[in-house]
């Protein structure tokens, strides 16, 4: 990677997090999901239980959120700045995956602005959504897979990436099998284990 691309990444970077970061503590209550993502986080912390939530998600999405709400503090900053922060990675690794299959900065440039700058993932990104870090997560799986040149570190890297991902929604089983369906498609020699 280029000095001229650690420069956009940075741009890009700030430019997701200051739109989502702006006046993050609107509204100062917990708004709808918030109300049962957070004591949730606390609770599956303290007790093992993910109650007011949903059973039957991943508790991967509790564990972050009470990390964060433990440096943030219990407030509208504590219980958004995950996803502020995911979003706006999201946005940097969508320019490096454009990067990576099109070998085109302008392109790369374009994914990445419009992910930033999206109004939709902006305001996502502004709440306790899941699917904001779990997209992340997902993102970096395929961006180190598609960098990886037979490297195993990275492969071993976006495998833990993508288990990330699936360890905060279910629903992302079918692109993880899509994904070792085509790495197989890829290794010629069926029969090599590495």
């Amino acid at each position: 990677m280029k000095k001229t691309d650690i420069i956009v990444l940075c741009m890009l970077f700030l430019i997701a997090f200051s739109l989502r970061f702006y006046d993050l503590s609107y509204p100062d209550f917990k708004w709808m999901d918030e109300q049962g993502h957070v004591p949730a986080a606390t609770n599956y912390w303290n007790n093992g239980q993910s109650e007011p939530d949903n059973w039957e998600h991943p508790p991967l999405r509790h564990i972050i959120l009470y990390g964060f709400l433990k440096v943030f503090g219990d407030n509208p900053v504590g219980w958004r700045m995950r996803n502020v922060l995911f979003g706006a990675a999201a946005a940097v690794l969508t320019y490096i995956f454009a990067l990576a299959v099109s070998d085109s900065r302008k392109t790369a440039m374009l994914a990445g602005l419009l992910l930033a700058t999206d109004p939709l993932h902006i305001v996502l990104s502004r709440y306790t959504f899941e699917e904001i870090y779990g997209g992340a997560f997902f993102l970096a799986a395929i961006v180190l897979y598609v960098r990886h040149n037979r490297r195993s570190l990275w492969l071993v890297l976006s495998a833990i990436f993508m288990g990330c991902a699936l360890a905060t929604k279910w629903y992302y089983v079918p692109c993880w099998l899509l994904i070792y369906v085509l790495a197989l498609l890829e290794n010629k020699n069926y029969l090599d284990v590495r």
